[in-house]
């Protein structure tokens, strides 16, 4: 279950787990010159969103985690690597442990280690921060049709992080990985939305 709410999964189920991995004041939608949506703000979206129409977009934490852990005791490499991130399954938190995980894993061509070990490389979080290998991480899950992966390329290429910035092409990676569909898509639709409604990397066009 792939469900992650703002790039970082099982956690992202409260307010002060999204704080935990991106800060109160870090920006994750980029709106206009003048204009940032920020990560707590995309959350409150998601949360409106989901108890307006009924629907139950965010993940339930436990659930989540069950999922993981017993995916590692089965012999998942990924889900070991989430369990050291998290610090869940009776594995102390070690990010260290957890880039090693997906390291193995991404070798071995899986799209959701590839976009687990470009967040780390993107955050710092058990290397030291390379935006460029994120950029190739990120690049190897999307060339596999990871939405995620997609999504997260998406934003490197809105921002400008360890490549050139290019607005089409994050509009085109955003649009893809809409177009996946899924439980976590919800941000991505956000950022696509913006993107339509600011004229970013497309026409405007405020009715889409």
């Amino acid at each position: 279950r792939r469900c992650w709410l703002v790039s970082m999964g099982q956690n992202c189920v409260s307010r002060g787990a999204v704080k935990q991995f991106y800060g109160e004041n870090t920006s994750t939608l980029m709106v206009g010159e003048d204009t940032e949506l920020h990560c707590l703000d995309i959350f409150d979206f998601a949360m409106t969103e989901s108890l307006a129409t009924n629907q139950n977009y965010l993940i339930d934490k436990g659930n989540d985690e069950y999922c993981i852990i017993t995916s590692m005791s089965e012999g998942s490499i990924v889900a070991r690597g989430h369990c050291f991130f998290s610090g869940i399954g009776g594995l102390e938190q070690d990010y260290k442990e957890a880039v090693e995980c997906y390291r193995i894993a991404a070798a071995k061509g899986d799209s959701w280690a590839q976009h687990s070990l470009g967040f780390c490389y993107e955050k710092g979080l058990g290397v030291f921060k390379q935006p460029q290998e994120a950029v190739k991480y990120y690049s190897n899950s999307s060339e596999q049709d990871d939405p995620s992966g997609q999504a997260a390329l998406g934003c490197c290429y809105q921002y400008g992080i360890g490549v050139k910035r290019d607005l089409k092409k994050a509009f085109e990676l955003y649009n893809k990985s809409v177009k996946q569909g899924g439980l976590c898509n919800r941000v991505t639709q956000v950022r696509l939305g913006f993107c339509y409604l600011k004229g970013l990397g497309t026409e405007k066009n405020e009715r889409r």
